[in-house]
């Protein structure tokens, strides 16, 4: 490039003679630095010299029109790690054109015509701000291949939305960007997507393949539309890996429908991702370790989602979700702060929460997997497994939880509610607690008392009664229990569905019980009861159809003048020696007066015909045959209850 820049006023008289139809060039710095050589034409732009395209030499110009893929070699980039390469990548950048104002075309400015910027193996130090152009792909050999050495204390690489009718869209992949040590990072990122000077914000990021090391924070953008970050590595940042605000300076727009994909952050100084605000933001299958502040940090917004994500040894906590709805946690998170209150998860006022995953604890931290300090809805603890001496579940002063389902505890913890102010018919539901050996409680502090802990205290309490005496059920449904089934205790039977009604006492009532260890029937009004001998039981009469429908009542004795129930209704007494005695039906009357014993209709005995066959005439001795018969019918009718005696 050097040579072509001083060419000899003869060279110069021969390319405008025609002699030479152009000037090849085989290299920008020395021959083969640059992918291929390349034909520079005499040219009439009234465009500058801009180290690639565009040459000045002496008073003619050279020019280069490139098509497709851009290479910042062709501009004078070298890689090396010592020459300043900011202006050689800046330019190749800036050629890539931004057609004129076409009002036909969607967006009224003008649309980008989407160059490919290719940034191939090398180091490439940079100095100053790289300043993308909407519509761009930058892209690189690999992110171990291609590195971007920042020797400045702001933003690496910078986009600021110019208000598109469609997105402004950003790619860039295959590099990473290192924050030189001798150059401290005190604000902006190592990808910058900001607020133009339009007042419609909407832009399209797509970053893949890419590690960043110690800027001030890894990716912050903002105004995303469906959006995507793939394979993002983070580390050291001074600030947080990934942010994705709603405000820089005095401008906001939220982001909605961006994807995170197997993105991780680790050992960061603040939080490993900050999301504020936005709709229906998603990562998957990321990681967040180590960092400072908070694996995840979760700011308002609603319908995010983290689906098989994991945290581990985050300083401030695994993840907080602030002010958050419908959030939606798959999660693995692991503590081994040693001393210290540190929480795996923190909820503070977010609603329609729901939880799943697996947590567990190494050392001696004193923190919980799930603290809820104040809520303000549903939160839903589903198949959330711990292990270790991390406790499973705390719940601070000022919450309302309305389900925690298929949650199992630590091994050595206890389902605790600490603190609660429960709000007055509001339900707090346990479901599926399998092992044995997990006890629950509701502690006797605060608003809650502990009410009717006797019966199988060890798997659950069935209410809570406050201390105005306002009673609160406590709903558990598909319970599992071990029971003992004879004389073996190594068979097991299996207890489920067991529902109990919010006036525990010594006459408590019951919807439906199916127990395995009580041995007795408690008094009261049991609807189903079983056993361990599998019998059922139906203490109080079964009434059939509507409430004024007849009854069948069991009880010992005669219930003339004793059992009062409708026309209709069936009596069976328990103590009767026979069919005359053992059933009644109530058949007229009221009251208790009108019962009747139901005798069941049974069938004659087989008996000889003693009758002869009659002649043309009957004789005494058949008509006598006869009557014998007749009286023999009725008697033996009288005997099968046909007859009346």
């Amino acid at each position: 490039m050097a040579d072509m820049r001083g060419l000899s006023a003869c060279e110069i008289m021969a390319l405008q003679s025609g002699c030479y139809a152009g000037v090849e060039l085989l290299g920008y710095y020395e021959k083969g630095d640059t992918p291929a050589p390349i034909i520079y034409f005499l040219s009439t732009t009234l465009l500058n010299d801009d180290g690639g395209s565009i040459i000045q030499t002496g008073d003619i110009k050279l020019e280069h029109q490139f098509i497709g893929e851009l290479n910042v070699r062709y501009f004078g980039a070298k890689g090396d790690g010592l020459h300043d390469d900011t202006s050689a990548i800046q330019k190749t950048i800036d050629y890539a054109p931004i057609n004129s104002e076409d009002t036909i075309a969607i967006s009224p400015k003008g649309f980008a015509n989407g160059f490919d910027i290719y940034i191939p193996r090398g180091r490439y130090k940079i100095s100053n701000t790289i300043i993308l152009k909407r519509g761009l792909n930058i892209k690189g050999a690999s992110l171990e291949s291609t590195q971007l050495l920042s020797f400045l204390p702001g933003s690496v690489i910078k986009y600021s939305d110019e208000g598109r009718y469609i997105q402004d869209e950003i790619k860039i992949s295959d590099l990473s960007i290192w924050q030189d040590t001798s150059v401290p990072a005190t604000n902006g990122a190592a990808i910058m997507l900001d607020f133009g000077t339009t007042i419609v914000y909407s832009m399209k990021l797509m970053v893949e393949n890419i590690y960043i090391e110690g800027t001030y924070d890894g990716i912050t953008a903002v105004a995303l539309v469906g959006s995507s970050l793939k394979n993002v590595f983070v580390s050291k940042c001074v600030r947080h890996g990934i942010y994705i605000p709603m405000e820089i300076g005095n401008k906001s727009t939220s982001s909605t429908s961006l994807t995170l994909y197997n993105c991780y952050t680790s050992s960061n100084g603040g939080d490993g991702v900050r999301i504020i605000n936005g709709a229906y933001i998603s990562l998957i299958g990321c990681a967040s370790d180590s960092n400072t502040g908070y694996g995840y940090y979760i700011q308002e917004g609603l319908g995010h989602s983290l689906f098989s994500c994991g945290c581990e040894e985050n300083k401030s906590g695994n993840i907080f979700l602030f002010k958050g709805q419908g959030i939606t946690l798959n999660v693995t998170s692991l503590f081994s702060m040693v001393n210290g209150e540190i929480h795996g998860i923190m909820i503070y006022q977010s609603h329609n929460v729901n939880i799943s995953g697996y947590a567990r604890a190494i050392g001696e931290n004193t923190g919980y997997a799930v603290n809820i300090s104040l809520n303000g809805g549903m939160v839903d603890l589903s198949n959330l497994s711990t292990e270790g001496l991390w406790q499973t579940k705390r719940i601070n002063t000022g919450v309302l939880v309305r389900d925690f389902k298929n949650a199992l505890v630590c091994r050595e913890g206890q389902f605790a509610l600490n603190g609660n102010t429960v709000q007055a018919g509001k339900l707090v539901s346990i479901v599926g607690f399998l092992p044995e050996s997990i006890k629950t409680s509701v502690e006797n502090i605060a608003s809650f008392s502990k009410a009717d802990s006797t019966r199988n205290v060890n798997h659950f309490v069935q209410s809570i009664v406050s201390d105005n005496n306002e009673s609160y059920p406590l709903l558990v449904s598909n319970y599992t229990g071990v029971a003992v089934k004879g004389n073996s205790a190594t068979v097991q039977k299996f207890a489920a569905n067991y529902i109990v009604e919010s006036n525990i006492g010594s006459a408590a009532n019951a919807n439906m019980m199916i127990d395995t260890q009580s041995g007795t029937v408690p008094a009261g009004n049991w609807n189903i009861y079983s056993e361990s001998q599998r019998k059922s039981y139906f203490r109080g009469p079964l009434v059939l159809g509507s409430g004024n429908g007849g009854e069948i009542i069991g009880g010992n004795g005669s219930p003339e003048g004793v059992i009062s129930a409708r026309v209709g209704s069936i009596y069976i007494n328990s103590a009767g020696t026979s069919s005359s005695d053992s059933i009644f039906v109530k058949d007229s009357g009221s009251g208790n007066v009108g019962w009747v014993s139901l005798v069941p209709m049974r069938q004659a005995a087989a008996a000889v015909n003693s009758a002869t066959d009659p002649g043309t005439v009957y004789t005494q001795s058949e008509m006598l045959a006869i009557l014998t018969e007749l009286r023999d019918l009725k008697t033996k009718l009288r005997s099968a209850g046909v007859l009346a005696v």
